[in-house]
């Protein structure tokens, strides 16, 4: 009947939160442990110390890639500078900007440089024969007949007759100074200066190098400087070289006072 009544009236019989007397005497006899603070002696080390100790060297690093010629010296401050490397030595991937790490800001060097003017183009100045003189004279004595404009002449010196320019590669990416940069397309190595030769151990008395005896190298812009050195000539022949080994003579223009190179 108590039961019910605890039931009916809605109230929770208490629960007993004491020590259970079941439970044996050892286990509540034993006493609290007691812990003990003990000071080290040793120093303790920083965060930023124990991050550069976490770090491998560029060394290290180069030996576990498998392209060592581009790692850098910022890239072991990566948190896996393993797997940025990776995406680094990947196909077709573009690189990171070059001026990420400048204190200077982007395409401040350019202040106190001159905006030079608008050109037109080539393909439109050889096709299109209005020049900027002609249209300043008709402007200024104008004559009739001569307001007509040829549309299909324009058009076809902007679209027809236009040429390709030169356009970036996959991955180039602009920077500052670029086009004060030399294109090495557009260099030729049949050019050599005279400390070039010298330096490969081909100037004019020993002509070409021994892995390239048939080579042609123009030699008509050096031919001066290599005049003053004054090589061994033959005495019957005086303007022929002593030198059996290469297939040049130089003849004596006596115009210009410069040597020519000829081929046997």
């Amino acid at each position: 009947m108590e039961s019910q009544r605890d039931i009916v009236s809605g109230a929770e019989k208490p629960v007993d939160m004491g020590v259970d007397t079941d439970l044996p005497q050892k286990i509540l006899q034993r006493k609290p442990v007691e812990l003990e603070f003990v000071e080290d002696n040793e120093p303790k080390v920083s965060k930023r110390k124990s991050k550069l100790h976490k770090r491998m060297t560029v060394a290290e690093l180069k030996q576990k890639v498998a392209k060592p010629e581009i790692v850098e010296m910022h890239y072991i401050t990566a948190k896996d500078p393993l797997l940025l490397l990776n995406l680094k030595s990947t196909r077709n991937s573009v690189p990171v900007p070059r001026y990420w790490c400048f204190k200077r800001k982007y395409l401040q060097g350019k202040r106190g440089f001159e905006k030079p003017g608008f050109k037109l183009p080539d393909f439109i100045k050889k096709n299109w024969n209005h020049g900027n003189g002609t249209i300043q004279r008709e402007k200024i004595r104008p004559q009739l007949g001569k307001i007509d404009i040829d549309y299909q002449k324009i058009h076809d010196a902007i679209f027809k007759w236009r040429t390709k320019p030169k356009m970036t590669i996959h991955g180039d990416i602009y920077f500052e100074g670029k086009e004060y940069e030399t294109r090495l397309k557009e260099k030729k190595p049949d050019d050599l200066s005279v400390e070039l030769r010298v330096a490969l151990g081909m100037p004019l008395r020993y002509g070409p190098p021994p892995s390239y005896p048939n080579r042609k190298i123009s030699m008509d812009d050096h031919c001066t400087r290599f005049a003053r050195a004054k090589p061994p000539l033959n005495s019957s022949q005086a303007s022929r070289i002593v030198c059996k080994d290469i297939g040049i003579y130089l003849q004596n223009n006596r115009r210009g006072g410069r040597f020519r190179v000829y081929p046997y």
